[in-house]
């Protein structure tokens, strides 16, 4: 038979700018202006390219932005998307004539030609594409479902999968490169030459079939994970589909494998080979879409709630560290290492113990009282309306001297608090002015006696020796009082202005509690901590006043511990990187826990709810909770208490707007604002003495 090459120059060319197939009976070749689907091609490819880059760009978003955080699977994507794109490019206008959806009767064979040499050229580009994307999809496996130095099914399941698709796409790549001699024959076999590669039915159907064998392999790989978790079948199911998109990923290896088939058995290459292109950009552009989102995830159910505050699995992330000054010397606040917490906290946590309460009660006693001389001092104006009194600075003035007498026994008098403890509120803005503040009471108190007051320092002062075991750093010493004393001073005045707020607007409560104490005790001198016990109605109304007003309404960050994977959040598994919390103020709002969300209601809490006690954290919860709950009921308490015992109160009128309407329900609330812990402003309240109640009072020096 002869070859192309012994033809003379005109018959090449004859045979060139002939058809490349001759048309069937009846049909005539229309080379110009062929019938074909370049339209619905090119939308086609166009809307695989817009899918794929958006998932792309998603995902680095979301990696690289928000979690800060970069993966060798990233760069997998990357390439296997720069890949595809180039494929689909040079597949998107082959020739200078229409190829899609036509037949090989109505192009020319010097077309057809160039045509394959693109065919060629997107077909290496294609497995090239296909391997990066599936070794990028697995390793995003390996890490989330077994992150470092763990060797579980899914490790070796991903890795074994990795290694039989890398090896397989390799070998046809390399196959493809030397299977004819020469190099050119591949696409172009007008020329002398020849060819090894096996272009049968059963070569193509065994490669469509791996291909499609791998896509399913990947999907199932974390399946096992997905229904062991503790959920209802119906969220397996929509899980397991949401968690990837490589159903479609499969269907569309399907939909190429059957028209790989069609292809091999036509002689008509242009017409078949085009659903085989769309197919396998259709493929390409699913297989890249893992399941992706932002680094911070908010949940609002009891079992999060569990799983990220009452487990040990879980620490502080490094955003704490942007609260303030000083904290990055790892403290209790913000301890990421659970043994240095650990330690630190059973160190930091017995200046705040109930038994150290007792102990402090004297003190805190006599704090009070001073709190309430400035009470009375508003009710001794000369004019006939006493002076309001805004419950927000009155409280904040209470909280800070109570924190430096206990953190150092430093006396603030009113006067000297005014001045110098406004930095605390701002200290973030105000920081050398809060560290000098810090600096002269942490100074005073070194230069006297250990045991000369019951502080802080006095428990931690033994332990100023790194050499011994719990040991700090007086630099640490440092740290720690830095957030110990915003901490213990700022948080407790959102409750008491709180509570003052909801019993001045609701009458009912107000004399059912001013009932309860005023029976109790024969002399405001009666009153304290161990004899408030039975004051049940006391408690429940500062429990409902934490629940609408937590001190810190807003979110309380938390991570999983690189070692503790996978970390899983109400039976969803959340990637390194990746944190989470829930809000305190959604929680306390939520009607399914507490009924009638917005209404002021202590007798909710003389029921014995369990579902309640479990959706109440005001001072979070678990082995990172707030250490000094004792000492803020402790405080609550007796100021509440003292305060119904000598006086009356009621709101101002005309006070500046410290509420806010919620028109979903016909009542107020306390406005706060979240600034991580509240923010607020009054109430303004009136007092009244009660009778001649408030003589034991009236010594006011040093008080006023």
């Amino acid at each position: 038979m002869p070859t192309f090459s012994s033809f003379n120059q005109s018959t090449q060319q004859a045979i060139l700018h002939g058809p490349a197939l001759q048309p069937p009976p009846g049909y005539v070749s229309n080379f110009d202006n062929p019938p074909n689907g370049e339209a619905g091609a090119h939308a086609v490819i166009l809307l695989s390219i817009t899918l794929s880059t958006a998932a792309l760009l998603i995902r680095l978003y979301c990696r690289w932005i928000l979690a800060r955080q970069r993966l060798i699977a990233d760069y997998f994507f990357i390439i296997g998307w720069a890949l595809f794109l180039a494929d689909v490019v040079l597949a998107y206008n082959p020739t200078t004539v229409p190829v899609w959806f036509v037949h090989l009767w109505n192009i020319r064979l010097e077309d057809y030609i160039t045509y394959l040499h693109n065919v060629f050229i997107t077909s290496e580009l294609y497995l090239f594409s296909v391997a990066f994307l599936k070794v990028g999809i697995l390793l995003d496996w390996i890490h989330i479902f077994a992150p470092s130095g763990t060797r579980n099914f899914i490790f070796w399941a991903a890795s074994i999968t990795i290694f039989v698709n890398a090896g397989f796409y390799i070998g046809i790549i390399v196959a493809n490169q030397v299977a004819c001699t020469p190099y050119e024959y591949s696409w172009n076999k007008l020329l002398d030459g020849n060819c090894n590669r096996a272009k049968t039915p059963l070569a193509t159907s065994i490669a469509g079939a791996f291909n499609i064998a791998s896509d399913i392999v990947i999907f199932l790989i974390p399946q096992g994970v997905i229904w062991n978790l503790n959920m209802p079948r119906s969220r397996k199911i929509g899980m397991s589909v949401i968690f990837t998109l490589g159903l479609l990923a499969i269907g569309t290896a399907i939909l190429r494998f059957i028209s790989s088939l069609r292809h091999a058995a036509s002689p008509d290459f242009t017409y078949f080979f085009t659903e085989l292109t769309l197919c396998a950009d259709a493929e390409l552009t699913f297989g890249p879409v893992v399941r992706q989102g932002p680094n911070k995830l908010v949940f609002t159910s009891l079992a999060a709630l569990r799983d990220i505050y009452k487990s040990d699995n879980t620490t502080k992330p490094n955003e704490y560290i942007a609260l303030g000054p000083r904290l990055t010397i790892p403290t209790v606040f913000i301890a990421q290492d659970r043994q240095l917490h650990r330690v630190r906290r059973q160190l930091i946590g017995q200046a705040v113990s109930e038994r150290s309460m007792r102990i402090f009660e004297p003190k805190m006693l006599e704090q009070v009282d001073i709190f309430l001389r400035r009470v009375l001092k508003s009710t001794q104006t000369k004019g006939a309306i006493p002076s309001k009194i805004n419950m927000t600075e009155s409280a904040r003035l209470l909280g800070f001297d109570l924190a430096a007498l206990l953190a150092f026994g430093y006396n603030l008098s009113p006067d000297k608090a005014r001045q110098q403890f406004p930095f605390l509120t701002v200290f973030r803005r105000l920081r050398s002015q809060y560290l000098s503040l810090v600096q002269n009471i942490i100074t005073s108190r070194i230069k006297e006696d250990k045991d000369a007051h019951h502080d802080l320092y006095s428990i931690v002062a033994d332990h100023l020796d790194q050499s011994k075991p719990g040991g700090i750093r007086q630099s640490e010493l440092w740290a720690e009082a830095t957030s110990f004393l915003p901490a213990a001073g700022d948080t407790t005045k959102t409750a008491l202005a709180s509570i003052f707020f909801y019993l001045s607007q609701n009458p009912q409560c107000y004399n059912k509690l001013a009932n309860e104490v005023r029976a109790k005790f024969m002399s405001g001198r009666d009153i304290r901590g161990s004899t408030l016990t039975d004051c049940h109605y006391l408690r429940a109304c500062i429990d409902e006043a934490l629940r609408m007003s937590p001190p810190v309404p807003g979110i309380l960050w938390r991570e999983g511990y690189a070692d503790r994977q996978p970390f899983m959040v109400d039976g969803h598994i959340i990637p390194p990187g990746v944190v989470v919390g829930v809000n305190i103020h959604s929680v306390h709002y939520n009607e399914e826990y507490f009924p009638e969300p917005f209404a002021f209601r202590p007798e909710r809490w003389l029921d014995d709810s369990k579902t309640m006690g479990d959706a109440f954290m005001p001072f979070s919860t678990g082995p990172r909770g707030c250490a000094g709950k004792a000492m803020a009921y402790l405080e609550l308490s007796l100021v509440v208490a003292k305060t119904l015992w000598y006086f009356d109160f009621e709101s101002a009128p005309h006070g500046p707007g410290q509420t806010q309407s919620d028109e979903r329900v016909k009542t107020q609330v306390f406005k706060l604002l979240d600034n991580f812990t509240a923010s607020h402003d009054g109430p303004y309240l009136v007092f009244k003495q009660r009778e001649n109640l408030c003589k034991d009072l009236d010594d006011v020096h040093g008080g006023l």
